[in-house]
């Protein structure tokens, strides 16, 4: 079951608001939101299911230091699958901060799990490793999450070597080193989630 939380808002609160104030359709808004965690907890949807829109903004074509101290992730998760099958537990960063912190201080990896990179457009992409204490494989993918090419086994702590796209890249993937050849990740070959 496929739950489009924004759309379903969107048309409570159009009809709570020609029928009452806009008080009772704030109030409205957190018992739908309340009502969305309710059928997550009890197995009616999983988190997969309920899809909440990333904010619109501008195109990054580079990632780089994170300005603050910190910065909020997404607490998103998508089941992606690999080309042999495998799922993969991903957190996906789909705002600007995400994905400039991405796994930036992260001392470990769960076995098939990582993170997934939602760009608002195509376009080349490069990735650096400042704070990344993991090495990593870092797989490009096109808008038709067809990968084009995978950066593998990436130098952690530093930043004089840069990972690029070999061409127009809507998304990215980081998983722990070595991962994409034990998944049959190559270019090529597709992802889906």
């Amino acid at each position: 079951m496929l739950i489009d939380i924004n759309k379903l808002l969107q048309k409570l609160l159009q009809k709570l608001k020609t029928l009452t104030g806009p008080v009772v359709a704030i109030i409205l808004f957190i018992v739908g939101i309340m009502i969305s965690i309710i059928l997550v907890l009890i197995g009616v949807a999983n988190t997969n299911d309920i899809i909440v829109p990333a904010p619109k903004e501008e195109s990054t074509s580079q990632l780089s230091a994170a300005k603050g101290n910190s910065v909020a992730l997404s607490l998103v998760t998508k089941t992606a699958t690999a080309p042999n099958g495998t799922k993969l537990n991903l957190e996906v960063a789909s705002t600007s901060a995400a994905r400039e912190k991405g796994l930036m201080n992260r001392q470990s990896l769960a076995e098939n799990s990582g993170m997934l990179f939602v760009f608002p457009d195509s376009a080349e992409r490069r990735f650096w490793m400042k704070d990344t204490y993991i090495s990593l494989d870092i797989i490009f993918l096109d808008a038709n999450k067809k990968v084009l090419n995978v950066a593998k086994a990436t130098k952690p702590i530093q930043t004089e070597e840069q990972y690029s796209s070999n061409g127009n890249s809507m998304y990215a993937i980081e998983i722990a080193a070595h991962t994409a050849d034990n998944l049959g990740i190559v270019q090529g070959s597709t992802i889906s989630w």
